[in-house]
């Protein structure tokens, strides 16, 4: 788990399998967060922490096969 969130670009998963959506098959979406988990199918972040270590809300699953980019924030 990172303590310092992430910016994550992917594919997303609805347009990769909707013939009808053809035209949005490079349907890139940004999502940041807090990883969660990374691998070995998803990589899982949260979008929100909560306070005094009560856990995480918002949370995003992208499968690791349609991730175009992530970059960690300093």
């Amino acid at each position: 788990m990172s303590d310092k969130p992430i910016l994550v670009v992917w594919r997303d998963a609805f347009f990769q399998f909707d013939e009808e959506e053809d035209e949005r098959a490079d349907y890139l979406v940004e999502t940041v967060g807090w990883v969660l988990k990374d691998g070995p199918k998803f990589l899982v972040l949260a979008q929100e922490r909560l306070p005094d270590g009560d856990g995480w809300r918002a949370i995003t699953h992208i499968p690791l096969d349609i991730i175009e980019s992530r970059k960690e924030f300093a």
